[in-house]
């Protein structure tokens, strides 16, 4: 490396022609019989020959000591560089001899020089001390003065002395040590090994990024741009002999091979995510491996080898339940062994309303307004009104599959004939006459309850149903609906002032029942009539039940009743009558909002269904 030229580049520099031009400057302060040395920029400092005259010439003293120390630590500054280089020209964390070198050539540089003359001037006066111990008795006997430096032999195998201070009469280390002789040799070797590497990574300047880190042939092994994004050319995972790498490919944004090369995990595109084999194990201590086969789904039962195809589609994860979630048609859905049946992940955009005569629109005919048609055009997307006027909360769940119905029944029913049945929940409904069509196993079945709550059950089926004991009725009504988002309005019918429970369960089975993982469904706030003003009984229940539903579903309750009261007529452009400012006193939804003492008429449905429109877009739903 001798006669190195190096470059004007501003201090700190990362050319590696300076980080070769300053070890040999390292090698000229240390082993040169010269008393000076020239650095990069031109300047003259003293070298250890030099500084070891101008200690000499100081006198053997402490304070010749100290003074040398001083002088020692200016030549320490040119070193500085040189560690300071050769850390930016090497990528620290990636190339653990960096790490090493950086440390050992900053302690080296730093200590050697001045090591050398203060231990000699040290010795010269006596100062320097085998043992701790032994400095600490000369401290006790007056022989180290106060506020006087000395050196103790360092027990460290990388340093011969450390520097301590008498601090009223406690020996102090200082936090300086100089570096043995072998330490600093090894480090110089080190320094002169990373130099001549082709191993190691290097930054670089680009107007890409505003860090960089290159390969050995130049290429960006690691970028961060100014954004915070990071780029990383190439990527490879290794545990226990097993290796994943980062495979390049035009079909795929990233994909990973395993040991033989083939892929394993890769995002398209489009943003399709393949995982060609999986193996999950559960809390069921089922075993199950999974598969691409073509556009198909296979999924293994290991314990059995019981092969299954559930779907088409793309596999995307498997859960710790065992669950496969897949996408088919841009749908997604989750499947859960044994019985693999789908069920989608969220719900389409599509809404059912469910509810009685509010629901229906009742009031707004004249208009052909309801809230569900405003809710439809408000969101650009499909609503089916299931409303069914004079209905109490059970009579609609049934209708909706939620609630489902207990029949107790021996014996054999032929196809076509009806039987009389006891069913359960037997309470709760209207006292009126309702007919349910649905099915018990498949079998095509018509409940009828009659207004004294009489049940009996139609064989519409092609063949005889035989039950003994015990079957379940489930109402069609609600089997197309359970994969849409879900709006129930419902408790109005009931005789909610002496029993609101059954409100509460309804609610709850309808929610239960929609067919997806991730269920969007609103509960809407009972309405007080006229004949319901503030401080009436009726009137305390149903602020009682609103405040239950509202604990209950959170967000996603909403209070269609005050927002009617308080902001309904101001939000319609209508001027207050008297009637309206004596019904708004009374928190009663305003008359002018009104078509009878119940129901609204075409304006308030039309600002129900704008109401709840912009509730549902401030969920991010729509």
């Amino acid at each position: 490396m001798a006669g190195t030229i190096p470059t004007k580049n501003p201090v700190p520099s990362k050319d590696v022609r300076d980080l070769g031009f300053n070890s040999e400057k390292m090698d000229e302060v240390i082993n040169s019989e010269k008393n000076t040395y020239t650095d990069r920029m031109g300047r003259d400092h003293l070298t250890i020959k030099g500084l070891e005259e101008a200690a000499v010439s100081a006198g053997p003293t402490v304070e010749a000591a100290q003074r040398a120390t001083e002088e020692a630590n200016k030549a320490r500054v040119s070193a500085e560089n040189a560690a300071s280089e050769a850390a930016k020209e090497t990528l620290s964390g990636i190339n653990s001899q960096v790490t090493i070198a950086t440390e050992a050539a900053d302690s080296a540089k730093q200590s050697e020089i001045a090591a050398e003359l203060a231990a000699q001037s040290a010795q010269a006066i006596g100062k320097l001390y085998s043992s701790l111990s032994d400095a600490e008795a000369a401290i006790t006997a007056g022989t180290i003065k106060d506020n006087e430096y000395f050196y103790v032999v360092s027990f460290e195998n990388n340093n011969f002395v450390d520097l301590y201070k008498n601090i009223s009469g406690i020996a102090t280390f200082m936090n300086k040590s100089m570096p043995s002789s072998e330490y600093v040799k090894g480090t110089r070797t080190l320094i002169e090994e990373l130099e001549s590497s082709d191993k190691v990574l290097h930054h670089t300047e680009s107007d890409e990024y505003a860090f960089g880190i290159t390969d050995k042939e130049g290429g960006v092994a690691l970028g961060i741009k100014e954004s915070g994004q990071v780029d990383i050319g190439s990527l490879g995972f290794s545990a226990n002999g097993a290796e994943l790498v980062n495979l390049n490919s035009d079909d795929y944004i990233f994909a990973f091979t395993d040991e033989i090369g083939a892929m394993c995990f890769g995002i398209k595109n489009n943003g399709t995510v393949e995982i060609p084999k999986l193996d999950a194990s559960g809390s069921s201590g089922s075993k199950y491996l999974f598969y691409i086969d073509g556009n198909k789904l296979q999924v293994i039962e290991v314990n059995t080898g019981e092969i299954k195809v559930i779907d088409e589609g793309n596999i995307a994860i498997i859960s710790s339940n065992d669950s496969v979630v897949y996408s088919k048609d841009g749908i997604t859905f989750i499947a859960t062994p044994p019985e693999f049946k789908p069920k989608r992940l969220a719900p389409s955009l599509d809404i059912v309303c469910w509810g009685d005569s509010m629901t229906a629109g009742v009031g707004g005919e004249s208009e052909n307004v309801s809230y569900p048609s405003v809710l439809a055009t408000e969101l650009n997307v499909n609503v089916t009104k299931k409303g069914y006027g004079g209905q109490a909360s059970t009579d609609i769940a049934v209708r909706q599959g939620g609630t489902q119905l207990d029949i107790t029944y021996t014996g054999i029913i032929p196809s076509g004939s009806t039987a009389s049945v006891s069913v359960s929940p037997s309470e709760s409904y209207r006292a009126v006459q309702t007919s349910y069509p649905g099915n018990i196993n498949g079998n095509q079945i018509l409940m009828t309850k009659s207004a004294a709550g009489e049940w009996t059950l139609k064989n519409e089926g092609s063949e005889p149903l035989e039950i003994t004991g015990k079957a379940i009725f489930i109402c069609n009504e609600g089997k197309d609906e359970r994969e849409k988002t879900a709006i129930f309005w419902v408790g109005r019918n009931n005789p909610f002032w002496n029993k609101s429970e059954p409100i509460f369960r309804d609610i709850a089975a309808m929610i239960s029942y929609l067919n997806v993982s991730i269920k969007r469904s609103i509960v809407i706030s009972l309405c007080n009539t006229s004949a319901e003003p503030k401080g009436s009984s009726r009137y305390n229940a149903m602020l009682d039940i609103n405040s239950r539903l509202a604990q209950v579903y959170g967000d996603k309750f909403i209070d269609v009743r005050t927002y009617l009261i308080t902001k309904g007529l101001s939000d319609a452009g209508i001027a207050p009558t008297t009637q309206d400012v004596t019904d708004i006193s009374n928190d009663i939804i305003p008359n002018s909002l009104r078509s009878d003492d119940t129901h609204l008429n075409a304006t308030g449905y039309a600002l129900v269904g704008k109401y709840i429109a912009l509730q549902l877009k401030n969920k991010g739903w729509y």
